[in-house]
């Protein structure tokens, strides 16, 4: 592997762990300030925000990578692009935006709480100048990672300065909207060092419209089944109930994340077979990942739903003990979430698009019905299971697909080994929590002795994930 590929891997890798931890180590010290109903507040704000930033992005940024990386060894057309879809991106922003202060200005709900709807669309003026697309497409990750870590560790300090009781709110909806404006502004500002300006000879637009609606329309489904649980707990239940599912939402969708890098690290090398046409070994490799993926989760979520209170308590306080059901039932997502990527990855490779494009549908109309169904009488906990559901259709909708293009082997050996294996790990698990009082201690202790344990169980009984996992480590440290 080559120095250029390692060095951007790394940097990836460091941009992605800051996207996902960041949220986890401002949550606790926001949750205790905010209090549960405030941080509601600003989640549903959020949350109407972001279906105009979706539609203000239509399906450019992911299309723009793949166009970027075309271009980028002939500095004419990359400009030519990179003005045209910045162009694009500038008349589908101003129409949401717009149409977001119309909404806002129209509806009693939205104008009582003016200020703190004005701070978080902010997040659409600044989707203006949003070019993180051309970084990435550049592969740039150096430069991503770097100036990523400096923003997080500015807004950090702005919420512990300006973020000191429950009535700041709005001041930390803005921040969360600023940090969001100051990673766009930066690369603005960055585009002379790497030598890319507007340039207004030539253009061509027409020839964007068809790929970028074929992304938005996937993009677009993805996030609105995703989006349409905080807005219905936002319409149908209270703002406290929105913190409460919130909360449980970042802890999963972190672990999830986590675990579905070390799987993933495999699948490159299915996307080479598949343009091959070469099937059998395309298989092979999705058995090998789901295995693994499986060895992961299933302990995972064991031990996630047996130490939710812990994790709840620490993290966010007693003020959130009513999410400690919510985080037991989302712990299942661990499944569902983690093999959408393969099951996802297959139909791409395969140019399944229009199959790829039926799983997130199903998924929306799942969420749709349980939400309207659960949460006016489980609040919180109707979404997290509407969620699951959702999940668990969009992924049986890709298995079904995925079955269809090759054929996948899963051994009921290595399954079962896996299984007894976490079982023990539970039994584990539960000792520590009837032996030791203290939240910090207990949740140290079961996680590393749990841990301990599946692995003893599982070298016991020569599961061979174990050592595929091994390998894969070793092989990661050799690059």
């Amino acid at each position: 592997m080559s120095q250029s590929l390692v060095r951007n891997s790394f940097f990836n890798v460091v941009y992605q762990l800051l996207n996902v931890l960041f949220p986890l180590v401002t949550a606790p010290y926001v949750a205790r300030i905010l209090l549960p109903d405030n941080v509601g507040k600003v989640a549903v704000a959020q949350n109407w925000a972001q279906y105009f930033i979706v539609f203000a992005a239509l399906g450019i940024p992911t299309y723009a990578i793949r166009e970027t990386a075309k271009s980028k060894h002939d500095p004419r057309e990359l400009n030519k692009t990179f003005t045209e879809l910045f162009l694009l991106n500038f008349v589908s922003t101003s129409i949401c935006l717009i149409l977001y202060i119309v909404m806002i200005l129209s509806f009693q709900n939205f104008r009582d709480n003016l200020l703190l709807y004005l701070a978080v669309g902010s997040g659409i003026l600044f989707n203006y100048i949003t070019i993180d697309w051309l970084y990435q497409g550049l592969e740039d990750y150096g430069y991503i990672a770097l100036r990523s870590f400096v923003v997080k560790i500015l807004s950090l300090m702005s919420l512990l300065i300006f973020v000191r009781s429950q009535n700041d709110y709005v001041v930390y909806a803005l921040i969360s909207a600023c940090a969001i404006g100051c990673n766009n502004i930066l690369n603005v500002f960055h585009l002379s060092k790497i030598g890319v300006h507007l340039s207004f000879k030539r253009l061509s637009f027409i020839n964007h419209l068809k790929p970028i609606m074929i992304f938005f329309a996937n993009s677009i489904t993805v996030k609105l089944y995703t989006l349409i649980n905080v807005t219905l707990l936002g319409i149908l239940s209270t703002d406290a109930a929105a913190a409460f599912y919130t909360n449980s939402d970042k802890v999963v969708r972190l672990i999830v994340a986590t675990i579905s890098a070390i799987g993933g690290v495999l699948l490159p090398r299915f996307s080479v077979y598949a343009q091959r046409g070469e099937k059998e070994k395309c298989a092979d490799v999705a058995s090998k990942v789901f295995h693994i993926l499986f060895f992961l989760f299933v302990p995972t979520s064991l031990g996630l739903i047996l130490m939710s209170k812990e994790i709840v308590l620490i993290l966010f306080g007693s003020q959130y003990a009513a999410s400690i059901p919510t985080l037991q039932i989302m712990s299942l997502l661990l499944f569902s979430l983690g093999f959408n990527g393969l099951f996802g990855t297959i139909l791409l490779a395969f140019g399944h698009e229009r199959e790829n494009l039926l799983c997130p549908i199903a998924g929306a109309l799942t969420c749709l019905i349980f939400n309207f169904a659960l949460i006016p009488t489980l609040a919180q906990n109707g979404a997290a299971i509407a969620c699951v559901a959702a999940e668990s259709v969009v992924t049986g909708v890709a298995v079904f697909f995925s079955s269809r293009i090759i054929k996948l082997n899963f051994r009921a050996d290595t399954i079962a080994k896996t299984i007894i294996a976490a079982i023990g790990m539970g039994a584990i698990v539960i000792v520590f929590k009837l032996l030791i009082h203290n939240l910090v201690l207990c949740l140290l202790a079961s996680v590393g002795f749990g841990m301990l344990c599946y692995i003893v169980l599982s070298w016991c009984m020569h599961n061979p994930e174990l050592y595929q996992l091994l390998t894969i480590v070793k092989r990661r440290q050799k690059q």
